[in-house]
């Protein structure tokens, strides 16, 4: 029924078609006109009663009344008959879809159609490696209002990642919000595969964190490390975690997307991912293993959060750095675009120049610091990153940090510190080190870092101290130690002093 209260909901979330908020980067022509479609709700709800045998046609006539909104008023009859018996069609192949390309009417849009809904596709999200993105109306063919989702064409099916969510994660993750479940996969054609997710804002690496508290953006990572956690606890490893695959919502969660190389722990040996956000401990045998057979490695939990950590430096921290330095006049381009960059090297080199390279920098006691970046095939040049041991980024981190003093709020730069010190804990170059470092752990430190931050006052200047003052992190263990040691000593005072007393009373006596 289109009156009912779940199609009200939607309808109140879902009022706007392809639309971009402050916190996206995004452009004019991006944008698009809100429509209303409680108009279409109310007039179509009355004819609902005609009876069970017209709700499928009924139905019809109210989805095609809501395409009208959007295409406006010069769609052919002839076109919408077309969908009609097409979506029959579909109904007895459910596994395929149909892409209609631009259609004769005031704003040329393609349909995805499937038997379930019309999908018209907006602007574009994001092209990658493996998929290209889009945003799209979701137009239900049962009647209900109009909802915003995201279409991806792949050359590779779907199918076998909304299998991996569906079979390995525990009941309770196989509804959670933080993670981006697949609600559908098609086949157009013999090659081409769409999937069918929840629409999100942006994601990480696209967020203005000028129009948004510091504290927005530590909200989505404790979001996005709830979903990774219940990935890990699954034994399911993302292998390529970074900004453009942790999508946020302004009014919404964090999640984690783009199980495309997704695997159960231990059972690949195969390594994937993004070179710049990857670990060298991912490949034993160093650099000549990246090179065999484009990378082959082995990628655990600790490659993740690993991960997780280069994704808040570079697709957080450095935008942040950027916008606050755009609203207050504060030049930080030196460290965005330098120090807080890798070194990167772009020739041809052959295999011996990489290992003299690696060993090279084996010397200067940076083993692991050399990420091979892979082959151009337009320019035929190799790609190197050489990353400075993550004491040096951590202090140039600080030191950007420091220029915003007086500028920004102390919970801006609390959270910004609070932020570092992740960053330099999970980019520990050694894979024990970040046993521990699971991804529950460090949501748990955020949780309690965002907690003092909204608890803090203009006095609370002290609660971060900077991580730079100590070449070595003092830990809860070493904490516990040192005050054991110093009650120890406060005792032994105490009870010499009690003795030397008793000693001069009876010389007295």
């Amino acid at each position: 029924m289109l009156a009912s209260s779940r199609s009200k909901e939607r309808t109140q979330r879902t009022l706007s078609l392809g639309f971009t908020l402050g916190f996206c980067n995004t452009t004019e022509d991006e944008k698009t006109q809100a429509i209303d479609y409680s108009s279409v709700a109310s007039s179509s709800s009355a004819t609902t009663t005609e009876g069970v045998a017209d709700r499928i046609s009924v139905s019809s006539h109210a989805s095609l009344t809501y395409l009208e909104l959007i295409f406006g008023e010069g769609i052919d009859p002839n076109f919408t008959k077309k969908l009609i018996e097409t979506q029959k069609e579909l109904s007895e192949n459910k596994g395929r879809a149909v892409l209609f390309k631009p259609i004769t009417s005031p704003i040329p849009m393609q349909i995805v159609l499937t038997h379930r809904d019309i999908h018209v596709l907006q602007d574009r999200a994001g092209k990658g490696a493996q998929s290209d993105v889009h945003f799209t109306t979701s137009i239900p063919w049962d009647g209900e209002a109009p909802s915003r989702s995201v279409v991806k064409f792949s050359r590779t099916s779907f199918a076998p990642e909304a299998a991996l969510l569906r079979d390995s994660l525990t009941p309770g993750s196989k509804h959670s919000l933080m993670i981006d479940h697949v609600r559908g996969t098609y086949t157009i054609g013999f090659q081409k595969h769409v999937g069918i997710f929840d629409a999100s804002e942006c994601d990480l690496s696209h967020a203005r964190y000028g129009a948004l508290p510091v504290r927005q953006a530590m909200s989505w990572l404790i979001d996005i490390l709830d979903g990774l956690g219940s990935l890990h606890r699954a034994k399911i490893i993302s292998r390529d975690c970074k900004g453009p695959n942790f999508l946020v919502n302004r009014k919404g969660v964090g999640k984690v997307t783009d199980f495309g190389v997704a695997c159960i722990e231990e059972t690949t040996d195969r390594t994937a991912g993004t070179p710049w956000y990857s670990p060298a401990f991912n490949w034993p045998g160093g650099i000549r293993d990246q090179l065999l057979d484009r990378r082959v490695g082995c990628q655990t939990r600790e490659s993740d959060m690993f991960s997780v950590g280069r994704t808040i430096h570079r697709d957080v921290l450095i935008r942040l750095l950027n916008h606050f330095g755009e609203k207050h006049g504060v030049s930080v381009a030196a460290y965005t675009k330098g120090k807080l960059q890798p070194k990167q090297i772009t020739k041809q080199f052959s295999p011996d120049e990489l290992v003299a390279l690696e060993k090279v920098e084996d010397r200067k006691k940076l083993p692991g610091s050399i990420i091979y970046g892979g082959l151009n095939f337009f320019t035929q040049k190799d790609t190197v990153y050489i990353f400075p041991p993550r004491e040096i980024f951590r202090d140039n981190i600080l030191e950007a940090i420091a220029l915003f003093e007086g500028k920004c709020s102390e919970q801006e730069l609390a959270g910004m510190r609070a932020l570092a010190r992740i960053v330099y804990d999970l980019t520990n170059p050694k894979r024990r080190a970040l046993k521990n470092l699971t991804a529950e752990r460090v949501k748990q430190e955020l949780e309690r870092d965002l907690k003092a931050i909204n608890a803090m006052g203009d006095t609370a200047k002290t609660l971060y101290f900077p991580i730079a003052s100590s070449s070595r992190t003092t830990t809860s263990t070493d904490k516990d130690e040192t005050v054991s040691k110093q009650k120890g000593r406060g005792t032994k005072r105490k009870v010499s002093r009690r003795h030397a007393k008793k000693k001069k009373q009876r010389t007295r006596k």
